[in-house]
């Protein structure tokens, strides 16, 4: 089993694999349930991550 954890920035994920994560998926929650974060923020976060850690990205809430 491997533990996914939500993270918004660079520091939550590195205090995420700290923590015993193995894949984290970026997220803002700010944005809603499914927020998406800028692709600058993605871009530092997977910056300040192993290049071989697994990282997903939320696209957002469906726009109805």
């Amino acid at each position: 089993m491997r533990l996914l954890v939500s993270v918004a920035d660079p520091e939550e994920a590195v205090r995420a694999l700290a923590g015993g994560a193995a894949i984290l998926d970026a997220k803002d929650p700010a944005q809603g349930s499914l927020g998406a974060v800028t692709p600058a923020a993605l871009a530092d976060l997977l910056a300040a991550v192993p290049p071989d850690c697994p990282v997903s990205a939320a696209l957002g809430d469906h726009a109805t």
